[in-house]
């Protein structure tokens, strides 16, 4: 939510009015929001965050403090609409599994582990990607850096081993991932038929198409 100052107030009590109906609603359908847990998030650009409301807002009879990042479904998004928090917590979660991984690599195959890599590591990396999108270079090179140290665990490469060739044998794709994707539009048209007319609607997915080296 980005507005100006003047009309911060006037927003802020339009959400608690409409939040306070929602729960309202719940309650009369023997639900309960939980006012406890909710969190308020103020969005803006980089150079006005410093601009943004530190006043708590009212959410179903409780204060709820502005927050400078919120989780969802385990993706963690920032009030620029950034992904540094998203980053950092996916940087410390794969590091910390690939210590774990270290201790147990003389007790697996070696084609086992390749396996337990991917669904630990690699998994982690990939869940919630499209937050990604347009990431800078400085946080790309961190997200690289769990690829690399996977790379070396799986193959047993030294710490300043080059690890390239590792990657296209395992398909990994190497970051920023934006250089290896080609992104395509597939339009496609329904027809829904209702009782005296139809409406044709227009569906475009976006999907993302990665490069992965070929099977030799």
């Amino acid at each position: 939510m980005n507005r100006r100052s003047n009309a911060t107030s006037l927003l802020a009590t339009s959400m608690s009015q409409c939040v306070d109906s929602i729960s309202s609603w719940m309650r009369s359908n023997c639900l309960q929001l939980n006012a406890d847990k909710t969190e308020v998030m103020w969005c803006s650009s980089t150079r006005k965050l410093l601009q943004l409301p530190s006043c708590p807002l009212s959410v179903g009879g409780a204060l709820a403090s502005p927050v400078s990042s919120v989780r969802d479904l385990s993706v963690f998004i920032d009030n620029d609409l950034g992904a540094a928090t998203h980053v950092r917590r996916t940087v410390s979660c794969c590091f910390a599994a690939l210590r774990q991984l270290r201790h147990l690599r003389r007790y697996v195959t070696d084609d086992c582990f390749p396996l337990l890599v991917v669904s630990l590591v690699h998994s982690r990396l990939d869940y919630g990607n499209f937050v990604l999108v347009g990431l800078p270079a400085y946080l790309q090179r961190q997200l690289q850096s769990i690829l690399n140290a996977a790379a070396c665990l799986v193959f047993r490469l030294r710490r300043y081993d080059h690890v390239t060739d590792a990657l296209a044998i395992l398909h990994w794709l190497s970051l920023p991932w934006g250089h290896k994707t080609e992104s395509h539009q597939i339009s496609t048209r329904c027809t829904e038929i209702t009782d005296d007319y139809s409406a044709e609607i227009k569906i475009v997915i976006f999907q993302s198409v990665f490069k992965r080296p070929r099977d030799e």
